[in-house]
């Protein structure tokens, strides 16, 4: 396994690194906010060393930075541009190609909604709502059972290239 050289510093200076120019991914900053507001900071940036760009992290290190945090902890990165390319992009990129396993996390928003609520989850009450109902209608859409079964469906969104729902709302 080859291993990339890196150097965990809890408390890099915020003001010595930048984001990513190249950074196609546009977080949310609110939620991200709304997480550290709740559960605090936690993970860390990764930054490469010889640039100072913020390489996977842009959005907490925003978030830091605009909330006026002085250090934020990561790892320096000992890296190409190329290769800092790929992380930065195969980072962003993993989450998009990940599905939930509904049963589980439907459980996991259940047992929040019944005690403390949904907040620093990136769930709000009208988000699990429009979830819960998908979930209850069990029906087929384009080929693919919707429902509570993902072993059913990882046949259809591997051969479909579907790893994401994009639900179309109106803004507020």
């Amino acid at each position: 396994m080859n291993v990339i050289e890196q150097e965990f510093d809890p408390a890099i200076e915020i003001d010595s690194i930048t984001e990513h120019p190249e950074n196609p991914r546009r977080g949310d900053d609110k939620t991200v906010g709304e997480s550290i507001a709740r559960n605090g900071f936690f993970g860390a940036v990764l930054v490469q060393r010889s640039t100072g760009r913020v390489i996977a992290g842009n959005t907490r290190y925003r978030v830091m930075r605009e909330e006026g945090h002085d250090t934020i902890p990561g790892f320096w990165v000992d890296c190409d541009d190329e290769t800092a390319t790929r992380i930065l992009l195969v980072d962003n990129r993993t989450s998009d190609l990940a599905f939930y396993d509904d049963e589980q996390l439907f459980a996991l928003l259940n047992q929040l909604v019944e005690s403390e609520g949904l907040d620093g989850t990136g769930y709000d009450r009208a988000a699990y709502e429009l979830l819960l109902q998908s979930v209850e209608a069990n029906e087929i859409v384009g080929g693919i059972r919707q429902g509570m079964t993902p072993d059913d469906r990882i046949d259809a969104y591997n051969e479909l290239d579907i790893r994401s729902i994009i639900l179309p709302y109106e803004a507020i």
